[in-house]
């Protein structure tokens, strides 16, 4: 087992809280002779199905085998050692001055190729191995890979960079997983598209099962095709890299609009998973799209991922239908973009049609000026916004929206969200039906509710906290007053009592045993239709931290309580790191849930109990939730056996050591 407790300092806590949540990395096996040998493990955020391909794919899985050299369909000679850099069969780098094509197919690491090989010359089972900066004038890749034996395109870290001269980098064919490398255009324009378009070769078939992973790339995602044609996209993975742009949020309104975007999805994909990325400074949506995809657009999956400063917003989604939008941080959409708000997520039709069966799951949304969510514009199918936490949403106008609908012919189902320091909570704008169940609103700054009259009879409002330290009404045709809406909609569940939040200050919106909150909400119907309506999700009926709910004591809010008072008490301190409360779990998991709306470098040493460091793992904790395992702060598969370790934990000149220990 491995022993120790949780941290937090300026907006950062280290807990157990987060135990649905596994993300990437390797957990331990424990073998019966004492030593622990690193495996994978990763689990999908809530109510997102594991892609299948892509999470946990290595070239560790070619060690011992032989690669099929001429594609005569037998493995024929062995995969090139490249020391700790990498396994590799092709071998690319520019920068050499040994490097040619010429009567060099493959290349090697004492002599590579200038370029990328051809796709004749590279067949399933290749590693493409990438050193130093490669400059292309664009690029078609066509490499086809197997399920069982997947291509790599693969750098040796994110220094390693393709560099084109072109707009654009078109992907087709099957099976291929790039990884660390740095992606950038060399022109002066600040994006490369990366394009995965059936209908620029339809002889290609289907582009299907491509990874894009540990990059960095500038540029945008360019998935599928919006116009009617017999091929797609489908299983596309987007994980773990960082995409951005050069888009300054300074709080000043362009005078022209600019619509490049990040990740967007044309018509003609699905099963499309966006997964733990950073995604940064773009003048429009961070991702989305789908417009006029008349619903050939469905399965997409975004979790986990970490968004922020957008001149318009984190995610805006038109005509498509299955989409589940989980456990994702997004901050900073104060609307520069020219003629444009600043939304967590915009939730529309466009241009024709509106979206289908559309659930916005346990995100954290803060620092926007318009609405945390938006949901409007004929959408005709009923919305599902379940679990976020969202608050600090704020304008000038007092309009600042912490949901808001109009003009929805659909049910919209705002159920245990909790909302804070928003100028409204929840909010009507014309022609818009509500469930509104088992949420906290709290310290809004004008109206807990605002909806008109038609709409408001026509909504279900029960088990809710209302609470404030001046006095926001309700603006709900004539109900303004919480007598009043006691007597239109009942008390069931209700209070206007404080909520028992740990700690707002760090915006730590866990419960308290003296809460309210416990005990008095509802099993809400949506649970079950999430089941009905997207069974590949599994079960969500958990709260924001993965905990699972228990019937016959809903709480509400995201949060449900935990009797572990010392996480709730001791661990939520503005405290230097030695006086910090710290846990491991079983499978030698730190979560590490940034609760700040900036980044942080931190430093993890594992060290024996002789004092020699056995690994490190450095870089950013980003906003939202990091997780760390031990076997990874190695970099490499060992085995340790049982016994002492110390972890060190070093911010800045704060540093802090933890003994820990395993045993069998």
């Amino acid at each position: 087992m491995v022993t120790g407790l949780s941290i937090k300092k300026a907006g950062l806590f280290l807990s157990c809280l987060f135990l649905g949540y596994q993300g990437f990395g390797k957990s331990l096996e424990f073998k019966r002779n004492g030593t622990v040998k690193a495996g994978p493990v990763w689990n999908a955020p809530i109510g997102i199905p594991d892609p299948g391909f892509g999470i946990n794919q290595s070239i560790a899985d070619y060690h011992g085998k032989k690669y099929d050299y001429d594609g005569d369909g037998t493995p024929d000679g062995p995969y090139f050692d490249n020391g700790t850099d990498s396994m590799y069969t092709h071998y690319v780098n520019p920068s050499s001055g040994a490097s040619t094509d010429k009567s060099n197919p493959y290349g090697t690491k004492t002599a590579p190729r200038k370029t990328f090989p051809d796709s004749t010359q590279v067949h399933p089972g290749a590693i493409i191995f990438i050193r130093g900066a490669v400059a292309i004038s664009g690029a078609d890749f066509r490499y086809c890979g197997s399920d069982s034996a997947p291509i790599y395109l693969r750098g040796k870290d994110t220094a390693t960079s393709i560099v084109t001269s072109s707009r654009s980098i078109y992907y087709y064919g099957h099976y291929v997983i790039t990884e660390r490398l740095k992606i950038t255009n060399g022109t002066g324009n600040p994006y490369v598209d990366i394009v995965m378009d059936p209908a620029t070769d339809e002889t290609t078939g289907h582009i299907h099962h491509l990874t894009f992973r540990d990059c960095k790339i500038a540029g945008i995602f360019t998935i599928g095709h919006y116009q009617p044609i017999s091929n797609y996209c489908h299983h596309i993975l987007v994980y773990r890299n960082e995409i951005y742009g050069d888009f300054d949020c300074n709080g000043v309104e362009r005078r022209q609009s600019d619509e490049t975007s990040g990740i967007g999805f044309e018509g003609n994909c699905r099963y499309v998973w966006v997964l733990e990325n950073e995604i940064h400074h773009y003048p429009e949506d961070l991702t989305g799209g789908a417009h006029a995809a008349n619903y050939t657009a469905h399965h997409l999956y975004l979790g986990r991922n970490t968004l922020h400063h957008s001149g318009s917003q984190a995610f805006d989604i038109k005509e498509a239908s299955h989409v589940v939008f989980s456990q994702n941080v997004a901050y900073h959409f104060h609307g520069e973009n020219y003629d444009t708000e600043g939304n967590g997520v915009v939730i529309h039709y466009g241009p024709d049609k509106s979206t289908r069966n559309v659930w916005i799951i346990f995100n954290m949304f803060s620092d926007i000026t318009d609405a945390g969510i938006q949901v409007g514009g004929a959408v005709s199918s009923p919305t599902y916004l379940i679990g976020n936490i969202i608050y600090n949403v704020r304008n000038a106008a007092k309009e600042g929206y912490g949901i808001v609908s109009w003009q929805c012919d659909g049910m919209v189902n705002c159920v245990n969200n909790t909302i804070y320091d928003c100028d409204v909570g929840i909010a009507s704008l014309g022609s818009s039906h509500f469930t509104i169940e088992n949420n906290i609103l709290a310290c809004t700054r004008y109206n807990y509710l605002q909806i008109e009259s038609g709409d408001f009879k026509a909504s279900t409002v029960s088990n809710n906290i209302y609470f404030s330290h001046t006095a926001p009404a309700f603006a709900c045709g004539d109900i303004r007053t919480y007598a009043q809406l006691v007597a239109a909609k009942g008390a069931a569940g209700s209070s206007t009592q404080w909520p028992g939040f740990a700690d707002t200050a760090a915006k730590n919106f866990t419960i308290l045993d003296e809460s309210p909150a416990i005990g008095n909400g509802k099993l809400s119907t949506v649970y079950a239709t999430f089941v009905d309506s997207i069974p590949e999700g599994g079960s969500i009926s958990m709260d924001y931290l993965g905990r699972i709910r228990q019937a016959d004591s809903w709480d509400i809010g995201a949060f449900q309580y935990s009797s572990f008072k010392a996480i709730n008490r001791q661990g939520f301190h503005h405290t230097p790191l030695k006086d910090m409360f710290y846990v491991f779990t079983k499978d030698a998991r730190l979560t590490i849930v940034n609760n700040a709306m900036t980044s942080f470098d931190m430093l993890l040493s594992l060290v024996d109990l002789k004092g020699r460091t056995l690994g490190e793992k450095k870089g950013l904790i980003h906003p939202g939730s990091n997780s760390i395992y031990f076997a990874d702060m190695t970099n490499k598969e060992r085995n340790f056996r049982a016994g002492s370790y110390v972890i060190k934990f070093k911010k800045e000149d704060d540093v802090f050591s933890k003994s820990l220990s395993l045993t069998n």
